[in-house]
């Protein structure tokens, strides 16, 4: 039986749900639908003011999956009951290498690490900081989501609780999507081994009305269907009061996704009162002279699955799945029947016994959990080779000598060229950090840092492409080398490449026709990279001109709009 992998991806639907199955509790009650959504022609809609339901007009942003973070930090303790703040946040300009993080994200973090915080706590960060601080907030918190249009960034520190309930019902979710895949002969066999999972990863919402951008969501848990842009089936799982709106949360992601995420489950997991409850939206479309409306449908209102002293609720029924939901109708609405079932007595084990791993991981008490009894006289650290002391020592060492640079260039530039080539990956990093300063390099430390876009280690490999991409003018025989990583068989180079590219805007004629020669062959992230590119030269002369206009009937839509940009921008060249 093939596993399922971790990513992402996309859907559609419609509000008359035909072919669903008769109910959410299978044969026990007939009252609730979470069938699958039949496939409906979308026309082309626009925003319905004076109304929930929105017709969204298609945008076609450039979303290039960015590096994982270099590091991540703690989980906290116990979940937080304190409630959410809105925390305003006022840095001044500058390289996101010269500023530290905001004094209440520092403090965040701070307190993560030494005690509870909330789960999912909101902060206000307009859209140039949130970009110019991207990949630091990527390094300090592990996970987090943005809303442009509303200026916020939450930051997600999930409890052990609800973690491990995700894991388990993701678990569920995959154990029944076996069943179908080991039982059935027909095609529901390879559409239900395709499905693929993944816990806290990110999603961008580009289907937006307006130009603020995407909204960066990073759901607890998304079955995503090879070939679609946006996952299926979304599941957020809120836990002890953690500030999480579900029902906000389920209106991005549908409306947003313009509809192409099928079916977003909540789970509220409550104690001290409350039972703990399950919730489902789904798109409802419904047609108007112009098109068509999208609004979003609560299927399902907070029935509960277990009360607040631990029984389970409603046992005997049934949370019941079409296969159809995890993929968008355009490649679902072929495929045969087949329902997953998960009981609520097993929702209610789940919650069961993420609390109790909880428990046993932070115990109140010293006797409440089970530890290893073994005597030890001495604990042993590794030695100074290992690459969390290096890295620590090495970064202490160099963040010395980073004004140092400034100071005496000859004489410590010519030592962190040598520390380039160290076997430890840490230490080329931390060099890389120190050349990467706004501070005139010869053109042979530059070329240092364009070899290192060979090396092995992928962290390393990204500090030398943000070190070079500050970089607003680099020579013409760096950037010659740069160019010909375009025609690398690797797509992350090449993205890399373009990626370095961005800051030159003065590249010579020579170099603009490379660039163009590669164009087609290229995949879109890195096509729309480069357009970008053109797009800020002077004057472009005719060629890459008529390139950047070809690519106007560019079979994607993000690329597409980045032309219309490009163009734009050669407008306001004009004299």
């Amino acid at each position: 039986m093939r596993p399922f992998l971790d990513m992402w991806g996309r859907h559609s639907a419609n509000h008359e749900f035909r072919g669903q199955d008769p109910s959410i509790f299978g044969s026990v009650s007939p009252l609730i639908h979470i069938g699958p959504s039949a496939a409906f022609q979308k026309a082309k809609p626009k925003r319905n003011r004076t109304s929930n339901s929105i017709k969204p007009t298609y945008q076609f942003l450039l979303l290039r999956p960015t590096s994982q973070a270099l590091s991540s930090p703690p989980s906290p303790p116990a979940t937080a009951e304190r409630p959410v703040k809105e925390i305003d946040i006022d840095i001044v300009d500058g390289d996101d290498s010269d500023h530290p993080l905001p004094d209440p994200l520092q403090r965040h973090k701070l307190l993560s690490e030494t005690r509870d915080v909330p789960e999912f706590a909101h902060f206000t960060l307009d859209q140039k900081q949130y970009r110019k601080l991207y990949t630091k907030i990527e390094q300090t918190f592990r996970r987090f989501d943005y809303e442009p249009k509303r200026s916020r960034l939450t930051i997600r520190m999930p409890s052990p609780t609800h973690d491990y309930f995700a894991t388990y019902f993701r678990d569920e979710i995959c154990k029944e999507l076996n069943k179908i895949a080991s039982s059935r002969s027909d095609e529901a066999k390879p559409f239900a081994e395709n499905v693929i999972s993944a816990l806290g990863s990110r999603v961008f919402l580009a289907e937006t009305d307006d130009e603020n951008g995407p909204i960066k969501r990073e759901p607890d848990i998304q079955f995503h269907y090879p070939g679609a842009r946006y996952p299926g089936i979304v599941v957020e799982v809120s836990y002890s009061q953690d500030g999480k709106d579900l029902r906000r949360l389920a209106q991005d992601y549908i409306l947003y996704s313009n509809g192409d995420i099928k079916l977003v489950i909540g789970v509220d997991l409550n104690y001290r009162g409350k039972p703990s409850t399950v919730s489902l939206w789904r798109p409802k479309f419904t047609k108007s002279e112009d098109g068509l409306d999208l609004e979003t449908f609560e299927h399902v209102h907070e029935m509960p699955f277990r009360s607040s002293d631990g029984d389970a609720l409603n046992p005997d029924q049934s949370l019941t799945i079409d296969i159809r939901d995890f993929a968008t109708d355009e490649l679902s609405e072929t495929w045969p029947a087949a329902t997953i079932n998960i009981l609520f007595s097993r929702l209610a084990q789940n919650a069961q016994d993420a609390q109790q791993r909880q428990k046993e991981q932070e115990p109140l008490r010293p006797d409440d959990s089970v530890k290893s009894r073994r005597r030890l006289i001495r604990k042993r650290r590794w030695s100074s080779s290992s690459a969390e002391e290096l890295r620590s020592e090495d970064e202490a060492k160099y963040s010395k000598e980073e004004d140092a640079v400034a100071r005496k260039p000859e004489s410590v530039l010519q030592s962190l060229v040598a520390v380039l080539d160290d076997s430890n990956q840490s230490v080329r990093q931390s060099a890389i950090h120190i050349l990467g300063k706004p501070v005139t390099l010869p053109e042979s430390v530059l070329q240092s840092l364009v070899a290192l876009l060979k090396d092995p280690d992928w962290s390393v490999r990204q500090s030398a492409t943000d070190a070079l991409g500050k970089r607003a003018a680099l020579p013409e025989r760096v950037i010659k080398v740069v160019v010909a990583f375009l025609q690398n068989s690797d797509p992350d180079t090449r993205y890399t490449a373009a990626y370095i590219l961005r800051e030159q805007a003065s590249l010579s004629d020579t170099l603009l026709y490379v660039i163009i020669e590669n164009l087609d062959r290229l995949d879109r992230f890195t096509r729309g990279v480069l357009i970008e590119v053109l797009g800020r030269q002077p004057m472009l002369p005719d060629g890459p001109m008529k390139a950047i206009l070809a690519h106007l009937n560019d079979a994607e839509g993000s690329v597409r709009r980045i032309v219309v940009e490009a163009l734009g921008a050669q407008l306001a060249f004009q004299p």
